[in-house]
Order: structure tokens, then sequence, then C-alpha cells
């Protein structure tokens, strides 16, 4: 975890040059120019929903059909071998492998319609089943949620959880998925988010977005926006030229 605002600063302050410089480093949103000053100037500053944040990054593209977007009653070649699971929220189903994080969907938000920018590599369902992917993340990232919210931590701490691309919605010959670069699924939880809600959907396949796309830019605009900082903050270069915070646009629906 990564403390990016006093307690005494959140809601109150703007984030120091330091501060935004260690956000950008979470989202995978930093500038391509060197920051060397940061001012709200006529862009004012919203108010913050969270001070630290938890970034999960899913190394390798989990799959959207086995974990946050299944697709039940379309064919076996696209739903696949695993099934899915009733959650703690009334007519969300997640992937049958994460049973114990059924249990705190009503914690997430799941951004059902993102659009990737990247390719990685593949294991197909050996990956999926593995101890060290679908079924450790499931405990270990439940028992995160628990801890926090047990400890009253996670109201202000952001978790997202992200891969760098999707999968296909068809197996492929090996009974596993290539990658995708058309459509996945991010998880938000805490940091102002209101949990049980699913953002924008993809099509009956999951292969393309259907409603509400979201961008790497966007999803970047959101983290920003949990801390106070709006997309047009101006971050100045070395040459003192101002450049925008983010591309992007938060999703500000998704908070409280």
């Amino acid at each position: 975890m990564i403390s990016l605002v006093p307690k005494s600063n959140v809601g109150k302050l703007p984030l120091s040059r330091r501060d935004l410089l260690k956000l950008g480093g979470i989202a995978a949103i930093g500038s391509s120019v060197i920051p060397v000053d940061v001012s709200f100037g006529s862009a004012a500053p919203n108010t913050a929903t969270a001070k630290n944040c938890i970034f999960i990054f899913l190394c390798g593209g989990p799959s959207q059909l086995e974990m946050w977007d299944p697709k039940p009653d379309a064919p076996e070649e696209i739903r696949g071998p695993f099934g899915t699971i009733d959650t703690n929220v009334p007519g969300i189903r997640i992937g049958k492998l994460l049973p114990t994080v059924s249990k705190h969907v009503d914690k997430l938000a799941n951004h059902g319609s993102d659009k990737p920018v990247c390719g990685g590599f593949n294991k197909g369902v050996d990956m999926l089943t593995a101890p060290y992917c679908c079924l450790a993340f499931d405990r270990v990232f439940s028992a995160l949620l628990e801890d926090l919210s047990q400890r009253g931590l996670l109201d202000e701490t952001l978790m997202v959880v992200a891969g760098e691309f999707g999968r296909t919605p068809k197996m492929n010959k090996n009974a596993g998925r290539d990658h995708w670069a058309s459509c996945y699924s991010t998880v938000l939880a805490g940091g102002g988010v209101q949990g049980g809600q699913v953002y924008g959907a993809s099509d009956s396949q999951a292969a393309y977005v259907k409603d509400s796309p979201v961008r790497p830019e966007d999803l970047g605009a959101t983290v920003l926006h949990a801390f106070g900082v709006s997309p047009e903050t101006p971050i100045y270069d070395a040459a003192r030229r101002p450049v925008r915070a983010s591309k992007g646009q938060p999703v500000t629906s998704l908070f409280v």
C-alpha cells in the first residue's frame, strides 16, 4: 500500500508533485514529459475520496470470460468449461474459479467494457487453474478485501485489479484462449467507489464493447479522480510547458 495523501489533507488539499508522480506510476498513466511542477491553476481540485492505492496487476492477460464477465448462455466453445457462480449481489454472477471473491462483490465495481491496448502470452486452461493464478488470486484478493474492511481502511484505500488485455471469446484447439485486444474487465473497490455494480457491458461473447467503453486513459483519470485530481490539472515539464494530468475522462458514476 502506498499512502498518497496525509490524513489531515484528505478532501482538502491538492496533491504534491511527489504524490502525483507516485500516483502516475501506480496507474501507468505517467506523462511522457518530465514533470517539475504541479498546479491546479484554473482547474479546481475535486474532493478526494481516497488516500491510499493498491494496484494489482494480473500479468499475462486474465480471461474476462473465466473471471468477471462470464457468458453462461453462450455456446460451450465460448463460455468454457468452468461455469459461473452466484455472488452476494443479486443478479451478478462471476466465474466459478472465484468462489471466495463471490462473497465480496458488494464491495466491487466492475468495468465490464474496458478496451486494452497491448498483447502478451497464452497459457490456456492450465494457467487458469494453476495455484498461482485464479485460485490463488481468489484467496489472496478476498483476504485483502476482508482485512481492509475489518480494519476500517477500505473506504480510504482505492483498489484496482487489471491485466494488460483480454482473452479470445472462442476456445482454441488446445482448449485455451489466445490473447485478445478488443475487450476485457477491470475491477475497482474502496476509496469511495460504490460496490455491487457493473459499469458498461460487452457483447454476448465478451468479444467487443457494447455499452459505455472505458479506455486505459479513462481508467487512469478515474484513479486520479479518487485522489482529487482532475484531468485538466496542468503538469509543467522542464520547459515550463503545461501538460494535462490525463487525456482521459473519469468514470465518476462509480463513486458514492
